[in-house]
């Protein structure tokens, strides 16, 4: 298993960590071309917001399909636990979808920007962050 630290009663294990030092790194990644994506940091934010949250339920979502015997089985223990149980292909796909979602209501609110042009800032960043969180 993961090594796991213990700090006055709290378990804190190496691979939440890295996940959450990916996501950070990822996060200041992006903070550097945000002049390029044409946006304010507020809306750099709330757009990655939309794709983070996309990205945690996407990912449980794709864990619980995969897992559905043993969720159908014991529904409360997969529920309660969320140290495991992430999967990677669906947590993508619906962050995309999210960020989709995000750009369209933008766009309808604001200026019409395109998808594609401030997707593609954000393909790096996940593959550093995807990186730090699978060592």
């Amino acid at each position: 298993m993961f090594p796991v630290l213990e700090l006055g009663g709290v378990s804190i294990t190496l691979y939440g960590v890295l996940v959450t030092a990916g996501y950070t790194l990822g996060a200041a990644w992006l903070l550097t071309p945000l002049k390029n994506m044409r946006g304010s940091p507020a809306e750099f934010w709330a757009l990655g917001y939309a794709v983070f949250c996309g990205a945690m339920a996407g990912g449980r979502l794709g864990y619980y399909l995969v897992e559905w015997e043993t969720l159908a089985r014991d529904p409360g223990a997969m529920l309660r636990d969320w140290r495991t149980g992430w999967v990677f292909w669906p947590g993508l796909l619906l962050a995309m979808a999210m960020g989709k979602v995000f750009q369209l209501g933008y766009n309808r609110l604001y200026r019409p920007r395109g998808y594609l042009p401030v997707a593609d800032y954000f393909g790096p960043a996940l593959a550093l962050g995807h990186a730090l969180g699978r060592i």
